[in-house]
């Protein structure tokens, strides 16, 4: 057993010894990116203004479905996405909702323009982001 961890050494201090006495010019430098889209984040991403400024722009660009007006279809749409570095929304998707009013959702998510950033460790994230949009129909 010990003869084997000897070796070991000997060769990891080679290669460790060999390393160092490389010049400069055959390095390699690589630059890392962070692509990582995060759940859990220090500041979480938002619509700019937070709520006051999400409950504004429902109030002048949501239009509830005619069909669903119709046939009185009133509930809560998840819509997932990414906040992207620069604020951008993609990789949207209805995750649960009535049918009638998902494509409503989505059109309010597309059309809200970019979003604050999330930020991780100091830095600005690619972030999950899941929201609920409730629509309900207004008197009786």
């Amino acid at each position: 057993m010990k003869k084997i961890f000897i070796v070991f050494i000997q060769v990891f201090g080679t290669i460790v010894l060999q390393a160092q006495n490389q010049p400069i010019q055959d390095s390699v430098l690589i630059a890392i990116t962070d692509d990582s889209i995060y759940t859990k984040v220090d500041v979480e991403a938002d619509f700019p203004g937070l709520q006051r400024a999400w409950i504004r722009y429902l109030t002048n660009n949501l239009v509830y479905p005619p069909h669903a007006i119709e046939q009185r279809v009133e509930g809560t749409v998840i819509v997932e996405f990414v906040v992207e570095k620069d604020g951008r929304l993609t990789n949207m998707h209805v995750i649960s909702g009535p049918e009638l009013l998902r494509e409503e959702a989505l059109r309010i998510y597309r059309k809200s323009g970019k979003w604050t950033v999330a930020i991780k460790d100091g830095r600005k994230v690619r972030s999950y982001k899941r929201m609920p949009l409730t629509l309900r129909l207004s008197g009786g």
